[in-house]
């Protein structure tokens, strides 16, 4: 039986993407934008996905994340004429409903959570 993935993709070159809806499995998710945007609205991700972690790359574009209510995030990276930035208020990772570990590189573009 083979196995599925527990990695997705959204990928976006000069247009846009949004994905949103329950992230069933989803342990892994990677964004790329270049010359567009890739949003991720992870918001109608089941509580059972206790914690994701999110790769995002914006070059010359934006990659957007929006969380569930209740998580806690991580955001790490490099911004290099862009920027990488959260206004997701802290909540114990104890408690939150949700952990995003995200990792963004932002080169003339940006990385947020929100």
């Amino acid at each position: 039986m083979k196995q599925i993935s527990s990695t997705r993709w959204v990928v976006s070159v000069f247009g846009s993407t949004h994905r949103g809806g329950p992230w069933h499995g989803a342990r892994k998710v990677r964004a790329v934008a270049v010359f567009g945007d890739s949003v991720l609205d992870m918001r109608g991700s089941p509580a059972t996905d206790a914690e994701v972690g999110v790769s995002a790359l914006a070059l010359f574009g934006d990659v957007k994340v929006l969380v569930p209510e209740n998580s806690a995030v991580e955001l790490t990276g490099v911004a290099l004429f862009g920027d990488n930035g959260s206004n997701v208020p802290a909540a114990s990772a104890s408690t939150a409903a949700m952990l995003l570990r995200v990792k963004g590189l932002a080169m003339f573009g940006d990385v947020k959570v929100s």
